[in-house]
């Protein structure tokens, strides 16, 4: 029976890429047929339609018409305004590809050389862009022992350590925390990874990063013992964030998120499970509740329109969900949403049925969906507004290094920072155990 089944798949696949090469080969230069008849310039160039109406990017695409020649050269093919790949064209035919993340939108064709009038046709009906959310590699790469250096440079020379938590300030530049070493810059307009900043002294654990709103200001969370010790730093654009100073001096501290709208700071302490707001006026802190649990990291993340935020209890193993008071500017004492207090474990669902292990830095997209590394289950998992919890990348509890399709073929190892940028709709991921950036976009 197996051999069998075999058999029949075999065939199946032969006979797919039989009728794809018959499809696309009827696009080829054939000067013995109507179709290799070279461009006549006493007739007009006509079109008929474009196949097919919808797809995703590489997918074989066929424009059919007139007098469009036989020279490629000649001929310009743009879905949604992005370029497609011309592989060939005949006198009826012309054969290309879809671009990567063209999008909805108009299919124009142009004909014409050197020295020609040419001719520009835009179909009415739009072609349908059905791209695949695909797991990639943004830089960072390891030797064949596996091993990797702090090492700056183009994205195509840099290696990381231990990418640990990240941020996007408004430039989209990406700034990354390499646990227990150094603050990073990556600049992906400018192509360079650069160090900026070191630890030593009082900056002994650098934890979580956040911008001011205009983003010339960078908050550092650092995780130290003692009432007197630093628990947020700042760094300024002004400076060319190279160095740091001393802004709060509290202790144990793991978090601190500035609020999205009216630019006010949050920070905690694990050492009582505290959660402060920041009075600037005053130079003080103000404590607002405390968690459960004592003694254990948890951070704080806002959603955009800041009417709420998540603290992210890591080694506990669930999320809070706190309301933002916007008339007191504060936020309200927090209660559980998602995952179980002390359950490490891998579950998708809804609320406290569902499980993770060591879930840490999290990011939102526009719909207030909240998307979080979920560290030592090696994948990325998905938490609508309403609590419910699905796996969005990876393959959960099973670590590896492998780009491709979001959960059939993209394998992360402790996965551990995530940001999202909405204008280009992609998540940049601090893929911790493999030593690298990784990105998650429709392609």
């Amino acid at each position: 029976m197996k051999e069998a089944c075999k058999k029949k798949i075999r065939g199946s696949i032969l006979l797919l890429l039989s009728f794809v090469f018959c499809f696309a080969t009827s696009c080829k230069d054939d000067n013995d047929d109507e179709g290799g008849k070279g461009y006549d310039s006493s007739k007009p160039v006509t079109f008929e339609r474009f196949s097919p109406e919808s797809g995703t990017s590489g997918d074989h695409f066929f424009v059919y018409g007139d007098n469009f020649g036989n020279d490629k050269s000649r001929v310009k093919l743009t879905i949604n305004g992005q370029n497609a790949l011309v592989i060939n064209v005949n006198n009826t035919c012309i054969y290309g590809k879809v671009p990567v993340r063209a999008g909805e939108g108009i299919v124009k064709v142009i004909i014409g050389g050197e020295g020609e009038t040419p001719t520009e046709y835009s179909f009415e009906k739009p072609f349908e862009y059905k791209g695949i959310m695909r797991v990639s590699t943004l830089c960072g790469y390891v030797d064949r022992d596996g091993n990797s250096s702090r090492k700056d440079g183009t994205l195509a020379e840099a290696q990381f350590q231990a990418p640990y938590w990240l941020a996007m300030d408004n430039n989209k530049d990406l700034w990354l925390i390499e646990e227990y070493n150094s603050i990073r810059r990556i600049s992906i307009k400018n192509d360079a990874v650069t160090t900026l900043m070191g630890t030593g002294g009082d900056m002994g654990r650098p934890r979580t990063l956040a911008f001011s709103l205009d983003s010339d200001t960078l908050f550092i969370a650092n995780d130290a013992d003692g009432h007197g010790s630093m628990a947020v730093a700042r760094s300024y654009r002004a400076d060319g964030f190279k160095d740091w100073s001393s802004m709060i001096r509290s202790g144990w501290c793991n978090g601190a998120s500035i609020h999205p709208k009216t630019g006010d700071l949050f920070f905690n302490s694990f050492e009582q499970g505290q959660l402060y707001k920041w009075d600037y006026a005053l130079n003080e802190k103000k404590e607002l509740f405390k968690i459960d649990d004592v003694r254990w990291e948890f951070n704080i993340q806002f959603a955009p329109s800041g009417k709420f935020a998540y603290l992210v209890v890591k080694n506990q193993q669930y999320i809070l969900k706190s309301y933002f008071d916007e008339d007191r500017r504060e936020l309200k004492l927090a209660n559980i949403f998602c995952g179980k207090k002390g359950s490490a474990d891998f579950a998708d669902g809804v609320g406290t049925k569902a499980r993770f292990n060591q879930p840490h830095e999290g990011c939102f997209d526009e719909d207030d969906n909240f998307y979080i590394c979920d560290v030592d289950n090696h994948c990325i998992r998905k938490i609508s507004p309403d609590g419910v919890v699905s796996t969005f990348a990876g393959r959960p509890r099973e670590a590896g290094y492998a780009d491709g399709d979001l959960r059939k073929e993209a394998q992360f190892r402790n996965p551990s920072g995530i940001v999202y940028d909405k204008d280009s709709k992609t998540f940049y991921i601090a893929d911790m155990g493999n030593k690298r950036i990784r990105t998650i976009r429709v392609e």
